[in-house]
């Protein structure tokens, strides 16, 4: 990974983050959080993150009743638009949804 930002995207569309569209540039930990919080919504949800749905995301207004509080809030914490308050990738294993057991 480089320490500077990236200013080529390279992959699924679905996965890009939002500061690709804003800046034309990611950095790659970031840009790694929202990929994943994108797939955790896609696995737990069953479709992709409408603009709805990050919108609400945006707005800290976004949940799901079949979904445990712990889980959205990881979901909320990958899916931060602003990439300096997004999950730190190496604090998501430390996230409450890992300590959650039903």
């Amino acid at each position: 990974m480089k320490k500077f930002a990236y200013e080529f995207f390279c992959g699924t569309r679905a996965y890009c983050p939002p500061e690709v569209n804003v800046k034309g540039r990611y950095h790659a930990k970031p840009m790694t959080v929202w990929s994943l919080g994108v797939l955790l919504f896609k696995m737990v949800c069953g479709y992709y993150p409408t603009d709805l749905d990050l919108h609400l995301i945006s707005e800290k207004n976004w949940t799901r009743p079949e979904l445990s509080r712990e889980c959205c809030q990881m979901i909320c914490a990958c899916l931060e638009p602003e990439p300096q308050q997004r999950l730190n990738l190496e604090k998501m294993r430390l996230h409450d949804w890992f300590k959650v057991l039903e």
